[in-house]
């Protein structure tokens, strides 16, 4: 027992010391540190025993280091959330929260009264910086505690950047900076037909954009390759689809990104990457996500999350429906049964949808089948004029023999990139059940019609 309580406390004294001896990198502005992370925050006092959160369960502090690389008007946000405990000789209920900015004068105090399931932004006065680098010290300044009731303050992130004057509130990203800089909104349809289209679009992080007569290259530097659209400014529940017509050869997943006017911070809908090089429609209900409200101020495009994928831009279109050209996906190809015995008929059942923006035209279908099977009647092929959602496909397929192999199902048609899938597919045995003696009886044996006043059913169940 004695052992035990040694090192209980040597190990929480190693803890401690770590956290209040880190030291934090220095976080470029416009910029945002969440405020468990001590990569960028140096936590003096506190614990991150809450997901998500910086928790204050006493009075204490952090502290964010921060540079400046021009001079003009900057202000600092804390999203923050609290506990109250009501001490009745001050009438004192909520925690407060002081911000102090070391290498300027200016200071901010507030009352938190906002709970972490809608917590709230808090923005400092506009302060004058000049070039170089600052601190900032945000503290909870008024703990208590009585029965049943606890005052403790939450950190959530903290942010800083440049207004465009005393009122605004501030860029807290490169994104929301470059926003700024366009003086004029434009409509979010964007067919980079045209190098000028190209050109509007800027670099926000991680990229190389290369303008060109048909498509705008996206090259990517890091894993999160963003690319800025021009300043927007519509209704989100009025432009409800976007298209992004692109290709890529690295990386699983891209992102779309968007700024609410109002609000601060990204927000981020993600899609699968098809990283084959080849032109896709990648068109997304943007209605289904909960971040796509009020105005819509500007667009980002992550499309890799690969370093070094290299990424063309062929259009992004926002609209009332789904725009750009079909894009046709196997969903389904198959026998329709598990077990197919040789000599039976099988099934071979083919599923397209069509996830893009337009019908699919003079949708065409041919099957191959490994050595040994034969395709009855259609000889695998299939047509179809008109392609809107979702359609399936059908053939008979028989072996006399058991075999095994791939087959593969091609599709082209007139307004999609031609699209393959391949299957393996097989014969077993045949099943022959042949009548044997068993105890004197053949088994199994014949049937014989049952004569009874009663009306009798059977259900066949075929569940396994």
């Amino acid at each position: 027992m004695k052992k035990t309580m040694i090192f209980i406390f040597i190990f929480s004294v190693v803890v401690l010391y770590s956290t209040v001896c880190g030291a934090a990198k220095v976080l470029d502005v416009p910029g945002i540190a969440e405020a468990e992370d001590p990569e960028y925050v140096e936590h003096l006092n506190g614990l991150g025993n809450v997901s998500g959160w910086w928790a204050f369960w006493s009075n204490g502090s952090i502290s964010v280091k921060f540079s400046v690389k021009e001079n003009g008007l900057y202000k600092l946000a804390v999203q923050a959330a609290g506990t109250a405990a009501l001490n009745p000789d001050t009438q004192e209920k909520w925690p407060k929260m002081l911000v102090e900015m070391e290498g300027a004068n200016g200071s901010s105090e507030w009352e938190v009264k906002e709970s972490m399931g809608s917590p709230k932004v808090y923005y400092t006065d506009a302060l004058v910086f000049e070039k170089g680098e600052y601190s900032a010290r945000i503290s909870f300044i008024n703990d208590y505690g009585r029965a049943g009731e606890d005052r403790n303050l939450f950190i959530d992130w903290v942010g800083i950047g440049p207004v465009a004057d005393r009122d605004a509130k501030p860029a807290l990203t490169l994104g929301e900076k470059l926003l700024q800089e366009d003086k004029q909104a434009v409509v979010p349809d964007w067919v980079f037909d045209r190098e000028k289209t190209a050109k509007s679009w800027k670099v926000w992080k991680d990229c190389k954009l290369e303008p060109g007569k048909e498509t705008l290259k996206v090259n990517a530097l890091e894993k999160e390759p963003l690319a800025m659209a021009p300043r927007t400014e519509f209704k989100a529940e009025d432009l409800s689809w976007i298209t992004l017509v692109m290709k890529a050869d690295k990386g699983t997943a891209g992102e779309i990104l968007w700024f609410v006017k109002g609000k601060s911070g990204v927000a981020r809908h993600e899609f699968p990457v098809i990283a084959d090089n080849q032109f896709h429609a990648y068109v997304m209900d943007m209605f289904s996500d909960p971040g796509w409200e009020g105005t819509v101020e500007g667009i980002a495009v992550r499309p890799s999350n690969a370093k070094g994928a290299k990424i063309e831009f062929k259009s992004f279109r926002a609209g009332e429906k789904p725009k750009g050209p079909a894009e046709i996906i196997v969903r389904e190809f198959a026998f329709d049964n598990v077990i197919n015995p040789a000599g039976q008929f099988a099934s071979l059942v083919c599923v397209l949808e069509n996830a893009g923006g337009e019908p699919a035209r003079n949708v065409s279908l041919r099957v191959s089948l490994p050595q040994g099977m034969q395709m009855m009647g259609s000889q695998g092929a299939a047509a179809m004029p008109v392609l809107e959602k979702k359609q399936s496909f059908q053939w008979i397929v028989i072996s006399s023999d058991p075999s095994e192999g791939s087959a593969k199902v091609d599709i082209t048609g007139d307004n999609f990139a031609p699209v393959s899938a391949s299957v393996n597919l097989a014969f077993s045995k045949k099943i022959s059940v042949s009548p044997v003696m068993t105890g004197g009886r053949v088994y199994p044996p014949e049937p014989v019609a049952a004569k009874t006043k009663y009306l009798i059913g059977a259900y066949y169940f075929p569940g396994w």
